[in-house]
């Protein structure tokens, strides 16, 4: 984007017109590359007009006719976070990882798509990817080589090398630099040969992954070609470095520093016939041992899809491994897969245990601190929620009110009815957006705002007023409020109801008669916009005249995709007149939970003012 910008004011590109080589990610999970070109073709109503063509190799033109559209889209969302890798996201790379070798012509081919898949689907919490570089290492002889990495080699040595001499080469790498993901620009550790054991201080972590492996590495660089052993067994291990112990195994002492390096994680495996690998990842998260040894699972998949394959060579146009120590008979190559199957099977049943084990006693902290945490909800709900509405001489009032979800979380809704003199009233219904803690302190406020202001203002407007300034002045993490407002005067066979709404439902009114009318102006959300427009109406209520006041919660309850609605409310009050105000409103709250048929997805509540 900011090239593009350049472009459109100076007309200087870097990009136009020339051939770009892209990552194109398959169904597979796997990547091929592709060539992009970018050219200007004029402009169209006065903006320029971009032409861009895209070209595939034969082979990958075929592999993405037969691509399910679906499976390309769910692969990048398909990620996992290092700092608690378990087993679901073992299961998942590893099976991803087996199939990389799907069409891959070479160990080395291979290696590189599981370094960009591992780049690609391991991510912090916030979508940064976690790991700075990954790099895939294999031993091999001299004679395994390409003549361009033979080369290389001997550049890195004075001692003379034969087929035989023990090499540890970088079949892969990719990084969140460019330069990073051509294992050719590593032009110093591309191929490091063993001649002596002074050579292994070049490779001090991968000596110590050895170790673990149970590779005597000093003696194999003194090894001579070896007849096969009669089985090939496989064995595998991982590597966990942390600060500050990163410090003496990694001599890139800059790069740890320049790029925030906290862990390298190695994993590793080693075939009886001398064989072995390392992919190797250096991250900016913090692992557990925990977590280091379920990505260690993922280093059989490496050897059973593509490492040890046989008659699969190490590089794409380099010497054919056939017959060779390091190659696999068809034989060999099924001793070794049963053998990696085992150790999965172990490893899954291991783990799968102790998560087993572990998520059972999660599950009962859960229910001990989701019971604690209701009973504290609930006594919160308690303080913003009075239990009983006052009695008032000409007045008989009900509500109902329950809490969304499983009453673990403290609700937005609240009402209050409290004298404001002798012969007055206040009465407030709001609904504060958000649930928890949050929306609890913003519902504390409004109470006590509200009755702050109810005892000096002249109107139900102006108490709406001073309380869209506390809200909007406390700048309580964008939430907001809709509210109710109304100052009550009972008088000998009539109510007074002096009512202001800010962005709240209309009350309905339902006459003794059986008429039924909203009443009130709509005005704005309070502390959402600046001067919200409020207007307050007077309402009379006469003997058996009702005023039913409720929350959204009631008339926005969901069944799949339809509505209680309003109407589905007039109708019910159509059918409760001449019943008492608390029946009345819990007739309407019972009749909102039974339309829902599940957990609530929003607090419920009514107030019903009957006229004595």
């Amino acid at each position: 984007m900011a090239g593009h910008a350049r472009h459109l004011s100076t007309g200087e590109s870097r990009v136009l017109g020339r051939l770009l080589h892209l990552p194109m990610l398959c169904a597979d999970g796997s990547e091929l590359t592709c060539g992009l070109v970018i050219t200007q073709e004029g402009t169209r109503v006065g903006f320029p007009v971009y032409v861009a063509v895209i070209t595939l190799p034969v082979i990958a033109a075929d592999r993405l006719a037969q691509a399910p559209i679906a499976a390309v889209a769910a692969h990048p969302a398909e990620v996992a976070d290092l700092s608690r890798f378990g087993l679901a996201d073992m299961a998942r790379m590893a099976g991803v990882i087996r199939g990389l070798s799907n069409d891959q012509t070479s160990v080395a081919s291979f290696a590189e798509q599981v370094c960009r898949y591992v780049q690609a689907h391991l991510e912090h919490e916030s979508g940064v990817q976690q790991t700075v570089l990954v790099r895939f290492h294999a031993a091999m002889s001299f004679s395994d080589l390409p003549v361009m990495d033979q080369v290389n080699a001997e550049r890195n040595t004075t001692a003379a090398l034969t087929e035989d001499t023990l090499c540890i080469a970088l079949l892969a790498s990719a990084g969140r630099k460019s330069a990073w993901n051509d294992r050719n620009a590593s032009a110093g550790s591309r191929v490091v040969p063993l001649t002596a054991v002074s050579d292994l201080r070049r490779i001090p972590m991968l000596v110590e992954l050895g170790h673990q492996l149970g590779l005597d590495v000093p003696t194999a660089i003194k090894r001579q070609r070896q007849d096969r052993p009669s089985e090939c067994r496989a064995t595998y291990s991982h590597l966990l470095i942390g600060q500050p112990k990163i410090s003496w195994l990694i001599p890139e002492h800059g790069f740890i520093a320049e790029h925030g390096i906290r862990t390298v994680l190695s994993i590793g495996g080693a075939l009886s016939m001398g064989a072995s690998f390392a992919l190797t990842l250096f991250t900016d998260a913090e692992v557990d041992a925990g977590a280091a040894e379920m990505f260690a699972m993922l280093a059989a998949s490496i050897s059973l899809g593509g490492f040890a394959r046989p008659g699969l060579p190490f590089f794409d146009n380099g010497p054919s491994t056939e017959g060779r120590l390091l190659a696999l008979t068809p034989v060999e190559y099924q001793s070794a897969r049963d053998h990696i199957l085992s150790v999965l099977l172990e490893g899954y049943e291991r783990v799968a245990a102790a998560e087993l084990q572990a998520a059972q006693h999660d599950v009962e902290q859960a229910s001990f601190e989701t019971q604690r945490y209701r009973a504290l909800a609930h006594t919160l709900q308690i303080t913003l929620i009075p239990p009983n509405l006052p009695t008032i001489t000409g007045l008989d009032t009900g509500a109902f009110f329950r809490p969304s979800g499983d009453g673990s979380e403290i609700g937005g809704d609240f009402y209050d009815l409290f004298p404001t003199s002798d012969q007055r009233w206040g009465f407030v219904l709001g609904d504060v957006s958000g649930k928890g803690a949050q929306a609890a302190a913003v519902t504390a406020l409004a109470r006590h705002t509200v009755r702050g202001a109810a005892f000096h203002a002249p109107d139900a407007c102006q108490v709406l007023e001073r309380l869209d300034e506390a809200v909007t002045a406390r700048d309580a993490d964008g939430r907001y409020l809709t509210a109710l407002f109304a100052f009550i005067t009972a008088r000998p066979h009539e109510v007074l109801i002096d009512l202001a709404l800010g962005g709240h439902p209309q009350p309905l009114v339902l006459r003794a008669d059986g008429r039924l009318e909203s009443v009130g102006v709509e005005g704005g959300a309070l502390g959402l916009f600046p001067n919200p427009s409020l207007t307050q109406v007077r309402v009379i209520l006469t003997p058996g005249d009702l005023l039913v006041a409720f929350s959204d919660g009631v008339t926005e309850a969901r069944r799949g995709n339809e509505e209680y609605g309003e109407e589905r409310l007039r109708l019910l009050l159509s059918h409760l007149d001449g019943l008492a105000a608390q029946e009345v409103a819990g007739q309407i709250g019972q009749a909102s939970l039974k339309f829902q048929r599940e957990a609530l997805h929003d607090d419920l509540a009514v107030v019903v003012l009957r006229c004595e």
